[in-house]
């Protein structure tokens, strides 16, 4: 049941509206929204004997926690973010596709009915298209609308993995309150972002286009995060939650408050009112976590702060997808290429049958090594002082702090 736009939607609008950048917006005719969607790759890392699928669109459920000393916080940085624009990543450590159930439904799935017939499933909320999820559930409408304009072609200017290996933009994930073993019930689990990496020298890496990528160091690299991640204080994280566990070395958390998050280029200045995240653990030699393999970041995004971001804010806290908050051709433009779109409820696991769709699922897949955190916090677009600490700074220890290891 192949369901095309009533106006096609142009990607590169909702990238740039996401982004921030209307000036990249381009309308593709044309594009049809698939029906069912399957997934044309196989997990290549496969699945262990007796274990949790990583890939699976439903997020697993926690086992019986296993008895054990907690071990020390354990800091994972992203290597890499596997998006629609950007290029191939190490395809033996990324799900084939990065689509979650973010709403606990199949939308267009078949469903037998006690009398015999087959209906397609219907969704948590009604779309103005039919937006299919990929099979077996997975909500990532965004990254489809993705692939059906840009295709698969890697983009520069969009690809944040650019500015990952020079070590200016980081996204770093922090395990406490863990066992260490393949299923603990409960566990903390902080998401911040990063200005960069500390190289060796006590310096940041040079921005300039085209300067030597930094060389990292699994487990050694010492990552410092943004001060806004951290609002009052290192051991105050703004994205912090407590229920998150371990099920068969799945790492999976769910953060059901606004939450901010840029993975960078075109995927840069997101907020989301839910983000889910699942992993798998990888260990090393010595048995501790070493790496996240198979990762996946499924966001709630509300329409409205696509539109807020394309248009300049300039909804004025009305609803994009109501009559009163179009005001103008090029807002009605936007206002609708956007609201055909959404294929979610807005709000952390909202569920609204028979009301229209007001958030937009997007799924980006990634994996993350073993790392450090610096204890101190900058504000995004400053560089920690270079080593020997600068005379006359107003904070002396500062300097030695962020050359103190991280934690």
């Amino acid at each position: 049941m192949n369901a095309s736009l009533r106006r096609p939607l142009g990607l590169a609008l909702v990238l740039a509206s996401v982004a921030g950048a209307l000036a990249a917006c381009q309308i593709v005719a044309g594009l049809e929204m698939p029906s069912l969607v399957e997934p044309e790759a196989t997990n290549e890392a496969g699945t262990p004997p007796g274990g949790v699928d990583a890939c699976a669109p439903r997020v697993p459920l926690p086992r019986p926690s296993q008895p054990g000393p907690d071990i020390p916080v354990v800091t994972f940085a992203a290597e890499f973010f596997d998006l629609p624009t950007t290029a191939q990543g190490d395809r033996g450590r990324l799900c084939p596709s990065a689509a979650l159930d973010i709403d606990g439904f199949a939308t267009c799935e078949e469903v037998a009915q006690p009398d015999g017939t087959v209906v397609l499933a219907g969704g948590s909320c009604l779309s103005l298209t039919t937006s299919c999820d990929v099979q077996g559930g997975g909500d990532s409408n965004l990254g489809l609308v993705a692939t059906a304009n840009l295709g698969t072609e890697p983009s520069p200017e969009n690809d944040p993995n650019l500015q990952l290996r020079r070590g200016q933009l980081g996204v770093l994930m922090e395990i406490a309150n863990y066992n260490g073993l393949e299923d603990d019930g409960q566990v903390s689990l902080v998401l911040a972002q990063a200005v960069g990496v500390i190289l060796p020298d006590g310096g940041f890496p040079s921005p300039t286009k085209g300067g030597p990528e930094p060389t990292f160091r699994p487990g050694e690299d010492t990552w410092v995060p943004e001060a806004r991640s951290f609002p009052r204080g290192e051991d105050r994280p703004a994205a912090l939650i407590n229920d998150a566990y371990v099920t068969g070395d799945i790492l999976v958390g769910r953060f059901a408050t606004r939450t901010a998050l840029s993975l960078g280029g075109a995927a840069g200045n997101l907020e989301a009112d839910e983000i889910v995240i699942t992993a798998r653990i990888v260990r090393g030699a010595d048995g501790l976590p070493e790496r996240l393999d198979q990762g996946r970041i499924a966001l709630r995004v509300p329409g409205r702060t696509l539109f807020d971001y394309a248009a300049g804010r300039l909804s004025e806290g009305i609803s994009v997808c109501s009559d009163a908050g179009v005001a103008d051709t090029l807002r009605s433009l936007i206002a609708r290429d956007v609201c055909e779109a959404l294929d979610l409820a807005e709000g952390a696991g909202a569920v609204t049958p028979g009301e229209l769709c007001s958030a937009i699922s997007f799924g980006a897949g990634f994996y993350a090594v073993r790392a450090k955190r610096s204890i101190l916090a900058l504000d995004a677009g400053l560089s920690p002082p270079t080593p020997p600490c600068p005379p006359g700074i107003p904070w002396p220890p500062r300097c030695a702090d962020f050359l103190d290891g991280g934690r």
